[in-house]
């Protein structure tokens, strides 16, 4: 091992005895092979990062010819649900175009548009395709129903920092159903709004695509958080090399929903770590 991975490995460390809670870590560099791992094949709560794999259900049977993403569905009183979104405080019985819902369910972790993509789906089949992927832990246990989960996010969606690396690989490697599919799933995904956990202290400008600014870093990514929980999923092209990861947090003694939240913090100096190390 070489000093740099040493140096990486001894912040890792650091950053972790003085973190309070667990990490689940699984990091991948897709174009070497290298790879950085933390209690990666622990099963633990997903939070919101479970939606990337209703994303990928609903591209699969878009793919299928079973549904068009131009397509519109209402938003049902039933399907609207407290928490992250927006749709919660829109009126019940607008109509979305597919796209727009899935969007909504990612950039913006909208569980509204997520309910209403788990209901048109249907959650057996969302899970059955998790298993094609080879998966065995990675579950989503039931829609957002806060009445359901009681308190414990490992009743919404569980899974394993390794699983998780490994259905984001195929994605960005575009072996899941088709390159076109993989590359909507991406596009879908870099849009992402919250940018406070892996991201947070990373080079990055949001907003460069819209200003016409070159950049030299591509995040493309799903988070999730909960009381005590702090998880981010993410593709990230550095100019010289490509990496998968996975970091779910958990037991963090700062259960707040604040800008400063320990978990987010945490996960963010995660973030720069991995990056320095391999952008170096």
């Amino acid at each position: 091992m070489g000093d740099r991975r040493q140096e990486l490995e001894r912040q890792l460390d650091q950053l972790i005895a003085g973190f309070g809670g667990k990490l689940a870590l699984h990091v991948k560099n897709l174009d070497t092979g290298e790879v950085i791992e933390r209690d990666a094949d622990a099963v633990v709560p997903t939070a919101s990062c479970i939606k990337v794999f209703v994303l990928m259900e609903l591209m699969r049977r878009v793919a299928a010819g079973d549904f068009a993403l131009e397509q519109t569905i209402p938003v049902l009183p039933e399907q609207q649900v407290g928490g992250s979104g927006v749709l919660k405080d829109l009126s019940a019985g607008i109509v979305l175009p597919l796209r727009d819902v899935a969007t909504l369910m990612i950039v913006l972790s909208d569980n509204t548009a997520t309910n209403m993509l788990v209901d048109l789906l249907g959650l057996a089949a969302i899970n059955r395709n998790i298993r094609s992927l080879g998966l065995q832990h990675t579950t989503l246990v039931n829609k957002v129903d806060f009445e359901a989960i009681d308190g414990d996010v490992a009743r919404f969606a569980v899974s394993t920092a390794r699983e998780f690396s490994q259905a984001l690989e195929q994605v960005a490697q575009g072996s899941f159903v088709s390159r076109p599919v993989c590359d909507t799933i991406v596009g879908i995904m870099e849009r992402q709004q919250y940018l406070d956990l892996l991201p947070r202290y990373l080079p990055y400008n949001p907003y460069a695509r819209e200003l016409k600014l070159s950049t030299e870093l591509r995040i493309v990514n799903k988070t999730g958080f909960y009381s005590g929980v702090r998880c981010d999923t993410a593709l990230l092209v550095l100019p010289r090399c490509r990496l998968v990861v996975a970091a779910f947090t958990k037991d963090c003694p700062d259960e707040s929903f604040s800008m400063e939240n320990k978990g987010s913090v945490f996960l963010g100096q995660v973030g720069r770590s991995i990056y320095d190390y391999f952008a170096g």
